[in-house]
Formats: C-alpha cells, structure tokens, sequence
C-alpha cells in the first residue's frame, strides 16, 4: 500500500520545503486539487501551480480534475510531469472520449467516484481505467469525517477490473484507518492527518504517522 499526501493541506506559503519534507518522510506521491467553485463548492490550485510543482517535485504526481469543464484542461497538464490525471463521471458527457485523451497523451487515467455515486453507473468505464479513486468525503473541503459506507466501493471495484489500482480519499486517520484497511485499497490519499503535525519536528511527526497509516487490520 502507498501513501500520497494531498497538497490541499499543506502550507501553501512554503509548498517547496513541504514537498521536500514528504519525499524525506517516505511519502510515495503527491495529489493535487484542481477546483473551480462550481463542480465542488470551493476553489483550489490551477495550472500554473502544477507546473511550479512539476518543476521541483521528484515524487509522482496525481491530478485531480474536480471542475466542471475537464476537457479544457487535459492537454495543458500533459505538459508537465503528471503521472495521474483523475475525472469524474458526474460532470462529463462524454467520458470516454475524455479517458482516451488522457491515456493518448500517455498519462494514466483514474476517475474518481463520489459519495452518492454507484459503481454500476462507472462499471463500463473501469477495463479503460489505470486507477478508481473512491471519495471518502464529499470533495471539496479537507478535514471532514470519513462515510464509512463508501468503503465497500474498493472490493467493489477491485471484482470488476482485478488489475485496477483502487485509491480512497479523505477522512482518513489514526480513528479510521484500521477500518479502511480492512478493504485493502492500494493508495491513501492523506491530507489534514498528515500535514496537522509538530511543527517543532515535523518530520518525525510524519514518520510516525505514516506507521499508523501503514498498519494491517
């Protein structure tokens, strides 16, 4: 299992010696947010900090499209060091069009399935999908309480398409992990737990925290 840290809760003033402190932390990726206030109810990072980060980041590198137009912004992300471009299916009309863009430009394609959605409605999207991140919040914010119902998505998936990488996103903790690991996803995606550390030793407060993420059930 790999843990990638959601830049979302980071400091946003000191973003460089953040990402340097999680590669140190032995964080195996970083997930960025793109939001637009209007698909989700908040408004975070955009292209020209994805290129800054792309330049000084040498962990993976996720983005998550939580806009309501995502087709006009996959071919200026394929520009830099993306690993994961992630969609939605609740905003897009044509998602299969989407998806063979993004794979065209040789990135990896995720969706991203939220709270209410059900996996019959995102089954025919799965075969063509490098990786299914289920939402464990409703997305937009960072901090809120895991929905514990969404957990069952990744076994879910994981028996329609064997070979997928299932990821979870939010509400994930020391209260909760031992739950989300029962259903054994391949990715957490880690933001407020993570960054809410010491600051008089920040490092070694992530370390631990990665060793409590990292238990098995």
């Amino acid at each position: 299992m790999r843990i990638a840290a959601s830049l979302l809760s980071c400091d946003l003033l000191n973003i460089e010696s953040e990402i340097k402190l999680l590669k140190k932390a032995g964080i195996a990726a970083v997930h960025i947010d793109i939001m637009d206030g209007h698909f989700v109810p908040n408004i975070a990072f955009g292209i020209d900090i994805i290129k800054q980060i792309a330049k000084i980041s040498e962990l993976p590198i996720s983005v998550h499209l939580m806009i309501d137009n995502p087709e006009q912004f996959i071919d200026i992300v394929s520009y830099y060091n993306v690993d994961y471009l992630i969609i939605h299916t609740e905003n897009s009309r044509n998602v299969e069009n989407l998806m063979n863009r993004i794979k065209n430009k040789g990135i990896g394609c995720g969706i991203a399935i939220n709270p209410q959605t059900q996996i019959n409605s995102i089954r025919r999207y799965l075969e063509k999908c490098d990786l299914a991140l289920v939402m464990g919040v409703h997305p937009g914010f960072g901090g809120q309480t895991l929905i514990s119902s969404t957990l069952k998505k990744i076994q879910q998936i994981k028996s329609i398409k064997h070979d997928i990488i299932v990821g979870i996103d939010g509400g994930i903790n020391d209260k909760t992990i031992s739950l989300v690991n029962k259903e054994k996803p391949d990715i957490l995606i880690v933001g407020s737990y993570l960054f809410d550390s010491e600051k008089e030793n920040k490092l070694e407060s992530m370390k631990e925290k990665i060793k409590v993420l990292c238990q098995k059930e």
